[in-house]
């Protein structure tokens, strides 16, 4: 199996193998049940098959910030038959407080932190002409190389365009065919 992790605003932090992130985010659509359709699409759509938008980045912190709240009160236990019995053995998920917010405390962590760095170096590089610096959304992404430069090379027009599972899904369902 091969990692995963979150990019943003030149910041890769790798989180976890690809099928805990599919736990992740499969959690948080079954879960996130205070959450309007809109809100649920930012983090259920845009984070998990895109990219978060600069005009969304900040609404997109906020429903995590619900999220990470609405896991605070629910068992580990949640992820018992989500995950293959290797990564529920290797993944050091199981050594938490006993919630899927601590759980996934890395998640949501490394979220915010590439959401701080795209926001920060946009502010910083694109009054710079020479830099000609534009805006490096969040998105998920194979982290480990070459995987990582290739998913880099993907357009934003690609992810828009996108029809069927993630990019950074495809090569784990690719392997099952």
């Amino acid at each position: 199996m091969y990692k995963v992790g979150f990019n943003g605003g030149g910041t890769l932090i790798e989180v976890c193998d690809v099928s805990v992130m599919e736990a992740f985010f499969l959690l948080i659509r079954d879960h996130a049940t205070t959450l309007s359709e809109a809100e649920l699409a930012l983090v259920g759509d845009r984070l998990y098959r895109r990219y978060v938008r600069l005009e969304d980045a900040e609404a997109t912190r906020l429903v995590l910030a619900s999220i990470r709240q609405s896991f605070s009160e629910l068992p580990v236990a949640m992820l018992d038959g989500r995950l293959p019995e290797r990564d529920r053995v290797e993944n050091p998920l199981s050594n938490t407080d006993g919630t899927l917010a601590s759980a996934f405390s890395k998640h949501f962590d490394a979220i915010e932190r590439c959401l701080e760095c795209a926001e920060v170096n946009l502010r910083h590089f694109s009054g710079k002409p020479e830099f000609d610096y534009k805006y490096e959304p969040v998105v998920v992404i194979r982290s480990e190389m070459p995987g990582f430069m290739l998913d880099k090379r993907v357009s934003l027009s690609a992810y828009d365009d996108l029809d069927g599972p993630p990019f950074w899904l495809r090569h784990k369902v690719s392997r099952k065919a």
